[in-house]
């Protein structure tokens, strides 16, 4: 089985690595690309209250 580290960088240059098995990449990318399109719709929450979006892997 084989393993991708992925990093993160935010802007104020804030760091995160994860480890993703080979296996689930799909579906991390999908979650990447799904997590990217969220939008103020996705929450009941008025502005300007934060946008959190997470993913779990199983």
């Amino acid at each position: 089985m084989s393993d991708i580290a992925i990093q993160i960088t935010t802007p104020d240059g804030v760091q995160d690595t994860t480890v993703v098995d080979y296996d689930e990449l799909d579906s991390f990318l999908n979650a990447v690309d799904y997590i990217s399109k969220v939008d103020w719709s996705a929450s009941p929450l008025p502005r300007p209250n934060p946008l959190d979006s997470v993913r779990t892997a199983k």
